[in-house]
């Protein structure tokens, strides 16, 4: 069972990914952490595609964010 069900049938690969990140949180954190920091980032992209944002001058993460 997974917290992100909701994405499998919009967002398969942010599923994919957040599933991975979520099975790997206790035996592999590092991987994990890739994996959720990858979603993350993808998400960001997304929510600036879908409400037509522009993007700052500046585009790291923690700025987009």
């Amino acid at each position: 069972m997974s917290n992100f069900r909701f994405l499998k049938t919009e967002w398969p690969e942010l599923y994919q990914e957040s599933f991975r990140a979520e099975q790997r949180a206790v035996t592999e954190p590092i991987s994990s952490l890739s994996y959720a920091r990858r979603v993350l980032e993808r998400v960001v992209q997304e929510v600036y595609a879908i409400e037509r944002l522009e993007l700052p001058y500046n585009t790291r993460l923690s700025n987009l964010v």
